[in-house]
């Protein structure tokens, strides 16, 4: 088996667990382990729908540009919860709930061939070196 089927059966693989772990996380899930604090903000719906958007953008600094915004969002949510500057440690567990949930919804990476396509000529570029 080439590394270009194993890449695709991994990303599905990937998928699959996304979206069942979509179906049953939440916000004050023990897995994630979010500060209480946070939870009043809960499920984030605006960093949701910015993350949305990743699959209309088509260049790389598009793309980056919209997480940035995703972030953002969740970051400004978060300084209104706790009346302080949140550090990454606050971030990661509440946008990892974020992906998770609009991963459910939609299918943002590996999913389309045009992207597949890319990762596969990133790949190549890379080993060549």
């Amino acid at each position: 088996m080439n590394f270009y089927v194993k890449f695709e059966i991994s990303l599905r693989l990937l998928h699959n667990c996304i979206k069942k772990l979509g179906r049953f996380i939440t916000p004050s899930h023990v897995g994630l382990r979010i500060p209480h604090r946070y939870l009043n903000e809960a499920p984030w719906p605006f960093a949701q729908q910015q993350i949305s958007y990743i699959s209309a953008y088509k260049t790389p600094q598009e793309k980056v540009q919209c997480i940035i915004r995703c972030i953002q969002s969740i970051m400004y949510l978060l300084k209104m919860a706790s009346n302080q500057q949140p550090a990454a440690d606050d971030l990661v567990p509440v946008l990892i709930y974020v992906i998770i949930k609009v991963r459910f919804q939609i299918r943002v990476f590996g999913e389309s061939k045009i992207e597949f396509n890319l990762l596969r000529q990133i790949h190549l570029t890379y080993n060549r070196r």
